[in-house]
């Protein structure tokens, strides 16, 4: 997917030199009957920069990559505050979850955001909680 025409031709729309384009592959064991499932990345698509991690995630086995007609994953910013808590932002809910619910809870992002930013800066031992919670925002 790093080359196929539709990526390429995003990357040249919004200038992004190829020389430094990235891609890693994580390969996992398949587990049954999952709660959630999702995608993160170290990175905020939207606005780059560093502890911004954009997490989408979807109830139980339904794939948050090729969704069936109808599913749509929920979309949360992870924010990693310059005194290494957390702010959440809720951008768009799942449409498989009932009103007010969430596919991940405050406590399970911040949780994700603790492994993203020690992935990220492959540092010190990240371990602060959440701080606020802010949303639902579109990004941009």
């Amino acid at each position: 997917s790093l080359w196929n025409f539709h990526a390429v031709e995003e990357r040249l729309w919004h200038g992004v030199d190829e020389e430094r384009v990235r891609m890693g592959i994580l390969v996992t064991l398949a587990f049954t009957d999952e709660v959630a499932n999702g995608v993160a990345l170290t990175g905020d698509p939207f606005r780059p920069g560093r502890g911004r991690y954009y997490v989408t995630s979807q109830m139980g086995e339904v794939s948050v990559v090729a969704p069936p007609e109808g599913a749509v994953p929920e979309i949360d910013l992870v924010e990693r505050l310059h005194d290494d808590t957390f702010r959440i932002v809720r951008i768009r809910g799942s449409s498989l979850t009932g009103v007010g619910e969430k596919v991940l809870t405050e406590s399970q992002l911040c949780i994700l955001g603790t492994a993203l930013a020690r992935l990220e800066t492959r540092g010190p031992k990240v371990t602060s909680p959440c701080r606020e919670r802010v949303g639902p925002v579109l990004p941009g």
